[in-house]
């Protein structure tokens, strides 16, 4: 296998590491560009060797594979695996290059009473070959797949990619509370099944001869064998996983128990009693449409299901410390008296850190600890505020605190153990594929039951079976139905002789079950008949609601003053995907809202709408104000006239009057106190210390061509590249001298006027190659006229240094992060000085190569170069260039990323599930996130109602009732607008008007999930709320889904029923019931006659509203 980072759900994706087979590296295929599209297609050596299915939903598929099931690695590099000698009758070890040599039947074929039989010939193709001719023969059909594949029964019943989704789900699964094995299992060779024969790779330890039982505890479980070795067989206790699970063994045995070959002695929270895998639960599921709920991937389920599938979670909170902040119980309380109850605290020592078995609930705190703020100008000497930095347990299910670490740093390490039963908005599957979220959890007594009156525990959607190709699940439905009465389960190969449908049916016919049967809606009291149930494998999946939910108010902020990204707190980002879409629907005053208001902190504008008051003119984005400084930090100056900005080059009279002064000193700040360094680039003078925003500037030695302009330069003087170098380093002549004077002299021995007569001379009577030459030399020449500049002004003496707010310096977390300036400026004044010293002392002949390499330092600097000093190079240094037009592509760059798309204040993001009590304008947004994202906007409405500003803040954090009526009011006139990634056109970036729903889900009406190609098998969207009126104007006016009801590249309707909806508007609308028409006073009233099964649909009606 290849060393990579896991994810670590449950260990079946550590054995899936162990057989994966990577095509790129040294030796191999170099990168990813280099794959011919061929190598990307099953190969026919792979057959017996690798598995054709698995594969990553990424750019390396056909490079990223899986080894099959009983593959082995020899000591050469060599793959081997056992196949069949039809010869000799036994078993031989090949190697995959024997292989390529050989025909190999495919399992089974020798069997066939056939003169021929299929097989693999060569490693080249399948043929129908003559017996005899054939060497080998594959053992079983599971030798050509790897252990996720293996893992999903009758494999040969479903569509290849639902077999890859398949293996996947297997590795994603979460540990369950009370986890079984499935009814239906995935048989081997001699009928062994899967779930026993991995389940050595997740926890299961069995006695490898007779012995005896020496020693057990949590930790090992010591056996002497019948040999007389005493061997240790290691244990996992409550061992965490890199993402939220964890694996534990519980021993099955006590000292001086007997144990015989093979038993089990130990098993773990990924495997059941008997030492099978179990990642899941046996439920009694039924497919039929529910109301709606169960729309496409969405599934219903009920509270007993939602108790089953409870998953078991092992978090690993951390809590860091610096020199500022002080952790413990006497101090915390003592400057935060109020905020937890004293019996909120019980679980709580003296060093403010929670203890060891406390339960904790939401909410509550895990480590007291605050944090000193700086001293600055702000407080006038008084002594800093302090602010609550208390880490606390945000899970909504209780959590057992297991153990509790302090830090090398003096931190904290908490390892919680906790239950969490399946939610709304959480992912399920099945073995086959078949996805989806829990859009409803019903109780028990309004479940669908059957004729005992005993609930089922999943609803699934029957379009689900046919749209995804997958009958097998079908079979194992009926399958595990018989199972589940014998109480015997079964064993199915991945391939077999006959009809899966007939032999489950002979199945359910021999214990006198049916696959179908009448099921009754305690809601309504109907009955509906013929309904096909049965038993199957759920899984719970670790893409939980929870882990999704996101929402912010306003917060964090980068040093370039943008809403910051990640956490629970993280921005979420208005891209040129999301742009468009705005400009599609007219909607400028909600791009106008994304950009300068939600897109930049905006402290002062935000104090004013919460207090009530006509908040301010947004300022200008300070990260377009460094894109500009950048670029002319890079010697490009940059001229607005009228909507226009003009750019040209930047001379020394330009920086001249910037710049605050010179800096003298390559040092910054010291790193003990960040103290800035008297005629460094931080000099407080010059550029105005820490978060300065003065511009300086370096003085070379000599003048250098402004490296953004080289190519007009060379150009002008008819150099190439390598001569204009040689020219700088003194090893040509131009004009008669060298270095940097011989530029300086021909440059401003042209004329431009004349120059300009000359060229257009040549264009118009020259030959072709002197003319293309001309056209070029001609644009510079007039882009310079235009900017009034002369050819002269393209060296520079003054390098511009942009001030210390571009290029901060800061700690986070006893880690100093520098931006890439300082470093580049840094080298270029060691350049400039080391110049300097071999010119005086050796004189300008001498100095050629330092000089050219000042003039690479000069490049470096700007971006159109590589840092001159190996060891900046080496830390991934990029000049300020490459950070405004991003290296590799220009849609990470500083342009496109940060100036015309923004991360925005006022998001949410949530796991969306279908609700179809919604109208087509209308989103269920969840409630808790709403008072997070609505708050400013309650604020103001309360204060506008006249109450106090802090007394509105505290009602609205306290959730009071005044506060949830002002939302409710809120909500009622400022919409959301939501969008799915990738947004592809208009509809996927609507307008909708919130109703607040519980959980943490997004509720989205069926209607509009083709707009936004939303799916309901784990899809999340984001949502925004937008601040200033014109861009709730704009919202409600241009980008209701009510308003977009003609698609715009067809003219068609843009939203129409699908599915189980449409099925039930045909039935309702067919003209064949001849019964009189009912009459009812309005649509609710027609839907509870309907409930209490009083009409059908096909009745007719008259509704009087």
């Amino acid at each position: 296998g290849m060393g990579m980072p896991l994810e670590e759900t449950n260990p079946l994706e550590i054995l899936d590491q162990n057989q994966r087979i990577l095509r790129l590296g040294e030796g191999a295929i170099t990168s990813l560009e280099a794959v011919p599209d061929e190598a990307r297609s099953v190969q026919p050596s792979h057959f017996g060797f690798i598995d054709p299915v698995k594969a990553p939903e990424s750019s390396k598929l056909g490079v990223d594979l899986r080894a099959a099931h009983g593959v082995l690695k020899g000591s050469d590099g060599q793959f081997y695996t056992t196949m069949k000698n039809v010869q000799t009758g036994g078993r031989d070890l090949v190697s995959a290059s024997h292989m390529s040599k050989s025909v190999v039947a495919f399992p089974g074929e020798m069997s066939r009473n056939t003169p021929k039989v299929r097989a693999m010939v060569n490693s080249r193709s399948v043929e129908y070959v003559p017996r005899e001719e054939i060497q080998y023969e594959l053992p079983h059909g599971s030798n050509m797949f790897s252990a996720g594949s293996n893992l999903v029964p009758m494999i040969g019943g479903i569509n290849g990619g639902r077999l890859l989704m398949g293996s996947r789900m297997v590795i994603q699964a979460l540990p369950l509370r009370d986890a079984e094995a499935p009814l239906v299992r995935s048989a081997g060779e001699d009928g062994a099944h899967f779930e026993n024969l991995y389940s050595d790779h997740v926890g299961a330890v069995r006695a490898k001869s007779h012995g005896v039982v020496e020693h057990v505890d949590p930790d090992k479980v010591v056996v002497r064998y019948k040999n007389g070795e005493r061997e240790t067989h290691e244990l996992y206790n409550n061992m965490p996983f890199n993402r939220k699970t964890l694996i534990h063994s519980t021993p099955m045995v006590k000292i001086g128990d007997a144990v015989r070959p093979n038993q089990l002695m130990v098993h773990s929270n990924y495997t059941d009693k008997e030492g099978n895998i179990a990642l899941g639960r046996n439920l009694r599921v039924a497919y039929m449409p529910y109301h709606g709920s169960n729309f496409e991937d969405a599934t219903v389920i009920s509270e007993s299901a939602a108790k089953k599938l409870s998953s078991e979670h092992m978090y690993q909170v951390s809590h860091d410390v610096d020199k500022d902040t002080t952790v413990g119980r006497k101090e915390f309380v003592s400057m935060f008296p109020a905020k937890y109850p004293k019996d909120g605290l019980k679980h709580i020592d003296s060093n403010g850190v929670v203890k060891p078995g406390a339960i904790v609930k939401h909410g509550d705190p895990l480590v007291l600890s605050m944090q000193k703020g700086k001293i600055d100008a702000l407080h006038r000497g008084h002594s800093p505020m302090w602010s609550d930095k208390t880490t606390e347990w945000h899970h909504t299910s209780d959590g057992l605190v297991t153990d509790v670490a302090p830090t090398k740093d003096g931190g904290w390490n908490i390892i919680v153990k906790s239950y969490a039963p399946m939610l709304e908005g959480d992912k399920m599957s099945g073995r086959y594929g078949d996805k989806g979220i829990i859009s409803k959890i019903l109780p028990d007594h309004q479940m669908i039951h059957d004729k005992d009156g005993k609930p089922f525990d999943v609803l699934l959607n029957p379009l689900g079976l046919v749209s995804r190709v997958n009958p097998s699940q079908a079979i194992e439905a009926a399958l595990g139905k018989v199972a589940e009465h014998t109480g015997k389960p079964y064993a199915m190969p991945g391939f077999m002789e006959g009809d899966l449908i007939e032999h489950a049916q002979k199945e359910l016919a021999k214990h006198g079950l049916s696959d179908t049967e009448d099921v009754f809606d305690p809601i309504t009291g109907r009955k509906i008949p013929k309904v096909f149930t049965g038993n199957r494998f759920i899984m719970k999946l670790h893409h939980t609601a929870e882990s999704k939910g996101r929402g912010r108010d306003i917060g964090g902020y980068t040093a370039e003053g943008l809403p910051s990204r990640g956490g629970e707190g993280g921005s979420k980002r208005v891209g040129s995907m999301e742009q468009a879409a705005l400009l599609s629907h007219g909607a400028t005053e909600v791009l106008r809202d994304a950009q300068v208001v939600r897109g930049q902190r905006n402290d002062d504008w935000w104090s004013s709408f919460r207090r009530g008051l006509p908040p301010p003119s947004p300022k200008v984005p300070f990260v377009y104000d460094k894109f500009m400084g950048y670029m002319k930090g890079a010697g490009i100056n940059t001229e607005k006239r009228g909507d226009r900005i003009h750019l040209m080059a930047l001379t020394d009279k330009d920086v001249e009057k910037m710049s605050s002064g010179a800096i003298t000193g390559r040092d910054t700040v010291r790193g003990d106190t960040m103290e800035e360094i008297p005629g460094g680039l931080f000099d407080r003078h010059i550029t105005g210390g820490h978060n300065g925003d003065k511009w300086s500037h370096i003085e070379l030695a000599e003048p250098l061509p402004n490296p953004v302009f080289e190519e007009p330069i060379r150009t002008l003087l008819g150099l190439t590249a390598s001569k204009f170098s040689d020219v700088l380093a003194g090893k040509e002549q131009l004009g008669g001298n060298t270095g940097s004077k011989a530029i300086y002299t021909a440059l401003n021995n042209i004329k431009t006027d004349s120059a300009i007569q000359y060229y257009e001379g040549v264009i118009k009577d020259g030959r072709k190659t002197a003319r293309d030459k001309a056209v070029k030399a001609l644009g510079y020449l007039r882009g310079l006229e235009k900017g009034k500049l002369n050819p002269i002004d393209l060296m520079m003496s003054k390098v511009p240094v942009v001030p210390p707010n571009m290029r901060p310096i800061t700690v986070f977390r006893k880690m100093t992060m520098v931006a890439d300036p300082n470093y580049l400026y840094r080298d270029l004044m060691f350049s400039n000085d080391a110049f300097k010293s071999v010119r005086d002392e050796l004189g300008e002949e001498h100095s050629g190569d330092e000089r050219l390499n000042l003039y690479n330092s000069f490049k470096a600097t700007t971006g159109l170069g590589d840092p001159v000093q190996a060891k900046t190079k080496d830390k991934g240094v990029r000049g300020l260039l490459s950070h405004v037009f991003g290296s590799g592509s220009p849609k990470f760059g500083m342009f496109q990323r940060r100036v015309l798309s923004s991360s925005v204040d006022e998001v949410g993001r949530a796991t969306i599930t279908v609700n179809p009590e919604l109208n087509m304008d209308e989103v269920g947004l969840p409630e808790p996130k709403a008072w997070v994202i609505y708050r400013p906007f309650i604020t103001r409405r309360l204060v506008r109602r006249g109450m106090p500003v802090l007394q509105a803040a505290r009602e609205v954090a306290n959730q009071s009732k005044v506060a949830k009526d002002a939302m409710l009011e809120e909500i009622g006139q400022r919409p959301v607008i939501i969008n799915r990634a990738p947004v592809l056109h208009r509809y996927g970036f609507m307008a909708a008007w919130p109703k607040l729903v519980k959980g943490e889900t997004l509720h989205i009406p069926p209607v509009v999930c083709s707009g936004f190609n939303a799916d309901f098998d784990g899809d999340s969207m984001n949502y925004h709320v937008p601040a200033t009126d014109g861009a709730v104007k704009d919202a409600v006016e241009k980008m209701m889904p009510s308003r977009n009801l003609r698609s715009v590249r067809n003219f068609g309707v843009q939203y129409t029923p699908k599915n189980e909806f449409l099925l039930g508007l045909y039935l309702a609308s067919k003209a064949d019931n001849k019964n009189e028409s009912k009459v009812f006073a309005n649509k609710k009233a027609v839907m509870d006659a309907w409930k209490r099964g009083e009409i059908d649909v096909g009745d007719r009606i008259v509704t009087k509203d």
